[in-house]
């Protein structure tokens, strides 16, 4: 015998659910309702093309009703604290060959060296760097390029691009270098954060963010 489908809600999705319910019986019911009232003043409901809109509506209306109301009636509530979230985006491998069907040059598997990520760095960040490195990123840009300071890093991204609709895509791998960063700290006892510092961007590279080292 199968189980009737149950549907996983935060306490914030139930609430929204039941907000639509309840404004669809309280004020959509009512309003469609004096649509058709003024439709069928008009008439001949043969081309009463305002009556079968407002039928229409009504329909659809209802349907959602009744499809909320099964969806409140079987749903399991969860806190929202206990979802678990991905948090680190990985790359797994690439071909031994060169294909050409997805790659027009072998280069595009190249990744930069460190020292074209940060030109000057102490030693320490060596590894934590190294895992920056090998962080996936769209077309594989490898967007991101570290300023050792005093306090840590001044994070920049390269050559900003804008294409295909995409409002900033440079900006979904610089979090996923971000986070691959944040990873390689936690590995070797470093305890960083994150902070907007008012630094100017620089020649042909935008600033980021600042990583500050605590308790150096």
């Amino acid at each position: 015998m199968s189980q009737s489908k149950k549907f996983i809600m935060t306490y914030e999705g139930v609430k929204k659910l039941e907000e639509e319910l309840e404004y669809l019986k309280t004020v959509k019911r009512k309003e469609i309702t004096e649509k058709i009232k003024v439709a069928l003043g008009y008439g001949d409901l043969s081309e009463n093309s305002e009556y079968d809109e407002a039928k229409n509506e009504q329909a659809q209306v209802e349907e959602r009703i009744v499809k909320l109301e099964n969806m409140l009636r079987k749903a399991v509530i969860i806190d929202e604290s206990q979802i678990e979230y991905p948090i680190s985006l990985i790359a797994i491998g690439y071909p031994d060959e060169y294909d050409s069907l997805f790659r027009k040059s072998k280069r595009s598997y190249d990744r930069k060296k460190i020292k074209d990520i940060c030109k000057e760095f102490n030693p320490k960040w060596n590894d934590v760097l190294e895992g920056v490195r090998v962080a996936p990123s769209i077309m594989n840009k490898q967007p991101w390029i570290f300023k050792e300071k005093e306090y840590g890093f001044d994070l920049y991204e390269k050559e900003p691009r804008r294409r295909l609709g995409i409002e900033d895509e440079n900006k979904i791998s610089m979090g996923a270098a971000l986070r691959h960063f944040d990873i390689c700290c936690k590995e070797k006892n470093i305890s960083v954060e994150y902070i907007k510092k008012n630094v100017k961007d620089g020649r042909r590279k935008e600033y980021f963010i600042s990583i500050i080292e605590k308790n150096k």
